[in-house]
Formats: structure tokens, C-alpha cells, sequence
């Protein structure tokens, strides 16, 4: 197989979650965790056999990936203390975990998140690429938006994520990620016309998006959405 077979599959399973998990009532029930997980791992499997098909091992730097390993490393070596727990004055473990089920269930979690960034991070590396994956994830913050004001004004909608502070997050990455698509500027002075009706269609979704994330009534998601716009 070709790597640029791999890479389509790979982008296939990212645009898979992107959709899934908005609509799987945000990922937070263990069989949404579970089809999250497999599908993480499903991508690093891809992104080896990739590696390993076109003969080169290739990884692109980003501090994040030695942020992760340092606190997946972190995590993991609680689970060497948890056995023998140090008491201190508050009567609680200094170092090891006291819930080890919760530690190993996120340490998944955690694990799965930075194997999707690193794959990521090594596949999608062309324009078109990014503009399709950004694209999905508009598309499916706008659907999202309306079924929540449908719900929300009394309308039978399909249900998306249920918590209005993880949905109120969740809005407040797409916005600024709408007005960065706003805010690039296109040197073809032949498709003008098609330009202005995307940057409109954009300028709607982002409305419609930030009418969705004042109306979770979520002060912290009110609140972190300003700063994203501020900084």
C-alpha cells in the first residue's frame, strides 16, 4: 500500500471522531470512550505500518509531545506507589494514586489523546488537508448548535453532548477557529464572488454558534470563550 493510502485512512479515522464524538453525547459514556480508545489505537497502528511501508521513520517536533510523555510518565509511576501509600498530615497519599481505577481509566484517555495528536501532528500536514479537517469540525459544531437552540426553544432535535459546560467549551474552540478562516486573506482576484460567500456562510455559522454558547448559560464557558477572543 501506497503512504498516501495510510494517510487517507488515518485523516478517515480522524473526520470518524470529530463526528462521533460530538454526537456520542460528547465521549463521556464507556462505550463512547471505548470506540474513542480503539479507534486511537487503530490510527498509531496505521501510522507505523506507514513508517514502516515507506522504509523512513519520520516524526515531526512540537514540544506538546515531550509535555505528554512527561506527564503519561508522570501518571504511570503512580501506579508503583499507589500500593504503598505515603500518609502525611492530611491523611491522604503524597504521591500514589488513592483511586487507581479513575488514575488507569484517564490515563487511557490521556494516552489516546496524545497518540491522535502526534499521529496528527505527523500525517495532516498539507493545506488541503488541514482545510478539510477544519472544515468537518465547523460542520459539526453548526449542526450541534442547532439541534441545542432547537432543544432549547421547546423543538424535537437529536441530542449532542449533554453536559452545557463541556458543550459551552466545546463551542469556544470552533468560534475562533470560524474567525480565523475569516481573517485569511485569498490572493485570486478571479473567485472573489465565491470568497464573500464563504466568508458569509462562515460569519452565519459563528453567530449561530456563539447564540448557541450564550444560551448554555455556562459563565465559565462565556468566560473562556471571551479570552480565546481576547489572546
Amino acid at each position: 500500500m501506497k503512504p498516501q493510502l495510510y494517510d487517507r485512512l488515518i485523516e478517515f479515522c480522524l473526520v470518524f471522531l470529530i463526528v462521533f464524538t460530538p454526537i456520542a453525547y460528547g465521549a463521556v459514556q464507556p462505550w463512547a470512550i471505548a470506540v474513542f480508545e480503539v479507534t486511537a489505537a487503530f490510527m498509531l497502528m496505521l501510522w507505523i505500518v506507514r513508517m514502516l511501508a515507506s522504509g523512513r521513520f519520520e516524526m515531526a517536533g512540537n514540544p506538546l509531545v515531550v509535555f505528554f510523555g512527561l506527564f503519561i510518565f508522570y501518571v504511570s509511576m503512580q501506579f508503583f506507589f499507589s500500593r504503598y501509600p505515603i500518609n502525611n498530615n492530611a491523611g491522604y497519599a503524597a504521591f500514589g494514586s488513592i483511586y487507581p481505577w479513575a488514575t488507569r481509566t484517564d490515563l487511557l484517555k490521556i494516552i489516546s489523546y496524545a497518540i491522535i495528536f502526534t499521529v496528527t501532528l505527523n500525517t495532516v500536514k498539507s493545506r488541503r488537508q488541514i482545510s478539510r479537517i477544519l472544515s468537518v469540525i465547523i460542520a459539526v459544531g453548526f449542526l450541534m448548535s442547532i439541534f441545542f437552540l432547537m432543544r432549547y426553544f421547546g423543538a424535537d432535535a437529536p441530542r449532542g453532548i449533554i453536559n452545557p459546560d463541556h458543550y459551552s467549551g466545546y463551542l469556544g474552540i470552533i468560534i475562533p477557529l470560524i474567525l480565523g478562516f475569516l481573517f485569511v486573506r485569498h490572493q485570486r482576484r478571479d473567485i472573489q464572488d465565491a470568497i464573500y460567500a464563504k466568508q458569509f456562510l462562515l460569519l452565519f455559522c459563528a453567530i449561530v454558534m456563539s447564540a448557541a454558547l450564550f444560551f448554555t448559560m455556562s459563565r465559565g464557558g462565556m468566560f473562556s470563550f471571551i479570552a480565546a477572543l481576547l489572546f
